[in-house]
């Protein structure tokens, strides 16, 4: 296909779900001292997404009683994620980014025009709608969950599979799964958007990321390989 989209996207923004805990902490009017309290946890998280109340209850000193009541630490990693999915898109859309999948990307504004005009209002469901998008595509970008740090979305290797070239923050399980291949990382947004600026520009370089990309999934990631690994596993043949 002719790759007439610079950078695509497919995927959700993080729900928060019907509470906010972070708004209901502002909404208690913290003190300045309170609000360094809930930095410095927010911070570790970000560094350590394993990291528990406890922990940082004793490594930062939490007095406030407020503070603590409101470290509910799977609903500020939702939100935490979310943040980093909106800042790592906003700071790659002026390259032409075109957004995909769910409809809050469209119908809600997130401080960012920028984020309602690269929605693209198809309806992406389908394996077909997946590979044309990517395929049609220079770069798909990957943004993943805070937590995930050795593991990572599916998402990745569905674009490795593709002619869009992978740019995705940085997991662990690479090295082990996909040896020395340079798929492209960034740490933050400005170092997304450079990278995706680079890319874009040079595009043997891109297609050589592309191909060996390509190779490692044919060659370790169809569903034929995975196949000998369930039977394995569950002691039923699920092929004839």
């Amino acid at each position: 296909m002719r790759q007439t989209t610079n950078v695509s996207f497919i995927g959700s923004l993080f729900s928060l779900g019907q509470t906010n805990v972070f708004e209901a902490f502002i909404q208690g009017k913290p003190s300045v001292e309170e609000k360094r309290m809930m930095e410095n946890c927010l911070r570790e998280l970000r560094r350590n997404p394993q990291v528990t109340v406890t922990n940082l209850i004793y490594k930062y000193n939490i007095t406030s009683e407020l503070v603590a009541r409101h470290l509910a630490l799977q609903q500020l990693l939702m939100m935490l994620s979310r943040e980093k999915r909106l800042k790592v898109l906003s700071g790659v859309a002026d390259l032409g980014l075109e957004l995909y999948r769910t409809e809050n990307w469209d119908n809600t504004y997130y401080n960012d025009s920028k984020l309602n005009m690269a929605y693209m209002r198809k309806k992406v469901y389908s394996v077909e709608d997946n590979q044309n998008i990517y395929n049609k595509s220079k770069i798909g970008i990957n943004v993943s969950h805070l937590q995930a740090t050795s593991g990572f979305p599916w998402r990745v290797m569905d674009i490795m599979a593709s002619n869009a070239c992978l740019v995705t923050d940085y997991h662990e399980d690479f090295k082990r799964l996909f040896g020395n291949i340079p798929i492209p990382t960034y740490e933050s947004e400005l170092e997304a958007y450079e990278v995706c600026r680079q890319l874009i520009k040079d595009e043997s370089r891109r297609k050589e990321i592309v191909l060996q990309c390509q190779e490692v999934i044919e060659n370790k990631y169809r569903f034929r390989h995975l196949l000998p690994r369930l039977e394995e596993y569950s002691g039923i043949t699920l092929h004839v």
